[in-house]
Parts: C-alpha cells; sequence; structure tokens
C-alpha cells in the first residue's frame, strides 16, 4: 500500500474466467490503522481493480471473509467499528453494489467470521455479537443478493447465560439451508455447537453440542458440506492435558452422528 505498512491478506479466490480476487487489510497512512483492501488480477497476474474500504472515524477496519457469486461479483465481510460491515462489490469495476452494517442493540463488539454464497447469490454471514444480558452469541444474518436487504437474523445464546457462544464456520447447501459451527458454553466449559437454519426464515433445524471426553473446552474450526448434502466439522478438543484434532460428520437431514475421530498425535 501507499503508506509502506503492514498490508496482509486473509482470502483468495478464483473466478469462472480464472481471475484472481484476493481481499485482505491495508495500513493508512499517518495513523497506521486499517482499511478493508480488495484487488483483482487478471488470469496472467495484470491488476485489473483495487477497492479500499475505511470507516470515517479513523478507527480500524479488518476484513475477515470473503466469497464470490456465480457472475463473479465479490462480498466481503468484516469488523468496522466493532460492527458486522459487508459489502457487494461489482465483478467488471469493483463498484459497489450495496453494503450493510450490524451494530447490535447494546452498542457494543460484533464480529464477523465467516461468510458464504448461495447458489442465487445471497449473502449469509455468521460470526459473534456482544448483548448486554447474555454476553457474546452466535449472530448470523442472510442479505438479498440483489440489493443487500436483510432477509433474516438468528441469535443463539448457549445454556449458561453471559457467557461466550461464538461462531467461526458456514456454509449452505443445494437448497439454500444454512450450517454454522463454533463453539458455545456450556455452563462448565466450551462445546462444539453446530446448527442448521432454514433458507426461508432461519428457523432452527437441528443442532448438535459435543462435550469431549475431558469434560474441558472444545472449539469448532471449520465446516463443509460433501455432495450428499452431510456436514463435516473439525476443530479442537481437550483431552485433559493438551488439545487433539476432533471431526464430526452428521446427517444434513436431521443432525444424526454418522461418525467421529480424534487425532492425538
Amino acid at each position: 500500500g501507499s503508506g509502506n505498512l503492514e498490508d496482509t491478506p486473509k482470502c483468495v479466490a478464483i473466478d469462472a474466467a480464472g481471475n484472481v480476487i484476493v481481499a485482505g487489510n491495508s495500513s493508512i497512512p499517518v495513523t497506521g490503522s486499517l482499511d478493508f483492501y480488495t484487488i483483482k488480477y487478471s488470469p496472467a497476474g495484470a491488476v485489473l481493480w483495487g477497492h479500499a474500504y475505511g470507516n470515517t472515524n479513523a478507527t480500524s477496519d479488518e476484513l475477515i471473509s470473503m466469497a464470490l457469486d456465480s457472475l463473479g461479483n465479490v462480498i466481503v465481510t468484516g469488523n468496522s467499528g466493532n460492527d458486522y460491515y459487508t459489502a457487494k462489490y461489482a465483478a467488471a469495476d469493483s463498484a459497489l453494489i450495496w453494503e450493510q452494517r450490524y451494530a447490535n442493540p447494546a452498542n457494543n463488539i460484533d464480529e464477523p467470521r465467516s461468510l458464504v454464497v448461495d447458489s442465487v447469490g445471497n449473502a449469509i454471514v455468521t460470526g459473534r455479537s456482544y448483548a448486554s444480558t447474555t454476553g457474546f452469541d452466535y449472530y448470523t444474518a442472510k442479505y438479498a443478493a440483489s440489493d443487500g436487504v436483510l432477509m433474516w437474523e438468528k441469535r443463539y445464546s448457549g445454556v449458561a447465560t453471559s457467557q461466550t457462544d461464538e461462531a467461526s464456520a458456514i456454509a449452505v447447501d443445494a437448497a439454500g439451508d444454512v450450517y454454522v459451527s463454533g463453539n458455545s458454553y456450556s455452563g462448565t466449559n466450551q462445546d462444539i455447537y453446530t446448527a442448521k437454519y432454514a433458507a426461508v426464515d432461519g428457523s432452527l433445524i437441528w443442532e448438535k453440542r459435543y462435550n469431549g471426553p475431558a469434560n474441558n473446552n472444545d472449539y469448532g474450526k471449520a465446516l463443509c458440506l460433501d455432495t450428499n448434502g452431510d456436514v463435516v466439522v473439525t476443530g479442537r478438543s481437550s483431552n485433559g492435558s493438551n488439545d487433539d484434532y476432533y471431526t464430526a460428520k452428521y446427517a444434513g437431514s436431521n443432525g444424526a452422528l454418522l461418525w467421529e475421530q480424534r487425532f492425538n498425535s
């Protein structure tokens, strides 16, 4: 960047034409605070466009996640002034198509962690959002492809109030149903918590909680779907003295556990 300061890529994607889109953060001269910065390269590596976003209050804006729709338009999300900030840029020239900001009623910290785009271009964002009565909750929002209008939003506060519940990963199936995973406090420790929400309104279809054998902290980190729509979740799980890999596969239809594996090196 122009300030010759820290520039940090976070995400990369390739569109149907072979163009490469990279998104991350770029430091601003003088203040050193961060802006979103997204850049598109041709298949040969020529710069096609670059797009910077920074709010007007000189605080940092940290890009977290990026996705492309079927037309190559770019959707980015991140933390801007402690709010969710999500924007869609045109494939051809990075013109802003829409932008959405979410600030919780307590006007406290909201941090998106992951973003996905469904088959018709709607964007779904998940992460954590602070509420004065429940602490950090999962917060998931779905925005319309054309104009970014909020289609639905979903908060999840775990069984223990005023404790941390935070989503880390998201996926969407062919029907548009949404899957999120992360960690949720049980009253004594963090569990891996995975949920499926309905495409049309975000209503809960099923939920699964995993508490490891040590009854200690477990964190969901990544999530994907197979061709049958079944869900694979992975993360770290305490064995009492250190953390292991924990991976589980759930049936997409009802969340039934198909298998689970631990890896302790």
